[in-house]
């Protein structure tokens, strides 16, 4: 017997956990930050800040940690509540927009991290979501000599130029053996950053001898694979949950220094009025990839 994994929001929740914001008040004992700083938050709302995890970096594993936009209110409002030691500052050069594509930059620069790229190595992606993207962009940081995203349609495919793909594939029945043509040889490291039925074994399927997968995509439904495969060619197995306290610090320091292609995956900017008609419209395919929500405007006044 099987159970599938559903995450569910009780009426009334407050959604957002990809958020950055103006301090507009402080906590009793608060110094590291000011009222007026502009900062990139950490969604471990309640993370303790004594356990081991936290004391390692890690506040998701902290047992305290109640993620924002779950169990605690998150950015689709005006203002929420955030810890100030999982709260980064945002230099003048950074937007609000720039600190909200911190934690899905960050989400990728772990995964990226555990996958252990070299300079020259070719590199697979599945998916041209907001992960896939940004996992684009940091294998290409790393010295990664090719890039090549697998996705179902070609929809994002100008997005994956604009942060480093080096080529695209449309998912078919060919996509493993067209994806290994783009990138002139088998993948050294596949990311499967979709989490469907059917994507681990793509990655098997597709990556060298001794080449690495890294899970990045959360499948909620059980899978399957055929296990003789991945140890034909003895892969290596990781799956890469969120990120630390460094992975958010390092990912504003490269959007500080200049990096500008991660900007891209942003499509459009809505009012907080727009959000509702927005998230419906999301449910079809469409253009879209990273929606940014500005609560301060408001949607315009149609004559």
């Amino acid at each position: 017997m099987t159970r599938d994994c559903v995450l569910t929001a009780s009426p009334g929740s407050v959604l957002g956990h990809e958020f950055a914001g103006e301090v507009v008040e402080l906590g009793r004992g608060i110094e590291r930050l000011r009222v007026g700083d502009r900062v990139a938050v950490l969604p471990a709302a309640s993370a303790c800040g004594r356990c081991a995890g936290c004391r390692r970096g890690q506040p998701k594993e902290c047992s305290d940690a109640a993620r924002h936009g779950v169990r605690q209110p998150g950015g689709y409002a005006e203002y929420t509540l955030a810890n100030a030691w999982t709260s980064f500052h945002l230099s003048p050069s950074l937007s609000f927009e720039d600190g909200a594509l911190v934690e899905p930059l960050a989400v990728a620069r772990h995964g990226v991290d555990m996958a252990g790229i070299r300079p020259g190595d070719r590199v697979l992606v599945l998916g041209a979501g907001p992960i896939g993207l940004a996992t684009v962009y940091w294998a290409r940081q790393r010295g990664a000599r090719s890039v090549v995203v697998v996705a179902t349609s070609r929809r994002r495919a100008g997005l994956v130029d604009a942060v480093g793909g080096s080529g695209f594939v449309t998912r078919g029945d060919n996509s493993t053996a067209a994806a290994v043509d783009a990138l002139a040889g088998q993948p050294d490291i596949v990311f499967d950053c979709v989490g469907r039925h059917g994507t681990l074994a793509d990655a098997i399927a597709a990556v060298r001898r001794r080449g690495t997968i890294v899970v990045l995509g959360a499948c909620m439904h059980p899978d399957s694979f055929v296990p003789v495969w991945a140890l034909i060619k003895e892969v290596t197995l990781r799956f890469a949950l969120t990120y630390g306290l460094e992975d958010y610090d390092l990912t504003i320091r490269a959007l500080d220094s200049g990096a500008v292609e991660p900007r891209a995956m942003v499509t459009s900017t809505i009012s907080l009025d727009e959000l509702p008609t927005t998230l419906e419209s999301l449910r079809n395919p469409g253009s879209h990839c990273k929606v940014m929500v500005d609560p301060w405007s408001r949607a315009p006044v149609m004559g």
